[in-house]
């Protein structure tokens, strides 16, 4: 072998041991990132904002958080049907080549963005909510605070009065959604996320999600399980 040549091997070998060297920092940096993130400091960070008209609304991880707490509490309470002492065993399926827990972060995202647009429509509609109805917002408020644990409050930091604006939302995007079954004969598949109504719906919002996301795994944000690893955002 010439000398050339071994030198040109010789710089081939050290430009693969240093870009291997750069790979390994990076992803060391990206997975200390993701473990020191501390999802309650970040309560108030802009997650996603929603484009539509002249209009720009955002909604806060705080915002969030309610539908994070509702699909935690609601996997999990199947998760320990599934195998009593070890709730990670469910939320670790691996299911149509994704873990279980990234779909429920995915549905998570996106039924979010779903209320907030039916919200709209209700409001560009012309909708409100009686004394009655807010009432009974009123009293999902109370009963979901009163019943929340000491970590779902620390994690999520949310009062009464966030979670009757929250539910407020939520009844208000559910009327609309009710007229739209009762009056236009729409069925509950095609007012899904995944549905036709729904997605040609969409097609006038420009929605845009904050790599905060990236951080985030459900599965013991809002819920006591310290078996739950984090495999798969």
């Amino acid at each position: 072998m010439s000398t050339k040549s071994h030198n040109i091997i010789t710089l081939v070998c050290i430009l693969i041991i240093m870009f291997c060297i750069v790979a390994f920092v990076l992803i060391a940096v990206d997975n200390r990132d993701k473990t020191n993130f501390v999802f309650n400091e970040h309560l108030q960070d802009t997650l996603v904002t929603i484009s539509y008209d002249d209009n720009v609304d955002s909604l806060s991880l705080k915002d969030v958080s309610y539908y994070i707490l509702v699909m935690e509490a609601s996997v999990n309470h199947t998760a320990s049907l599934y195998n009593p002492s070890n709730n990670s065993a469910y939320w670790n399926l691996y299911i149509n080549n994704t873990f279980l827990k990234s779909i429920a972060k995915d549905n998570t995202i996106y039924v979010a963005i779903r209320d907030h647009i039916y919200y709209c429509e209700a409001l560009a509609n012309g909708y409100k909510l009686d004394e009655s109805e807010q009432k009974i917002i009123s009293e999902e408020a109370d009963s979901i605070y009163n019943n929340m644990t000491g970590k779902q409050v620390d994690a999520t930091a949310l009062t009464l009065e966030d979670l009757y604006n929250i539910r407020y939302k939520i009844g208000l995007a559910t009327k609309y959604i009710t007229h739209l079954k009762n009056d236009e004969g729409l069925t509950e598949e095609e007012l899904n996320i995944d549905g036709k109504f729904y997605t040609e719906l969409l097609e006038k919002y420009v929605y845009k999600i904050d790599n905060l996301w990236d951080n985030i795994t459900l599965g013991n944000i809002t819920v006591d399980d310290t078996n739950i690893t984090q495999q798969e955002n």
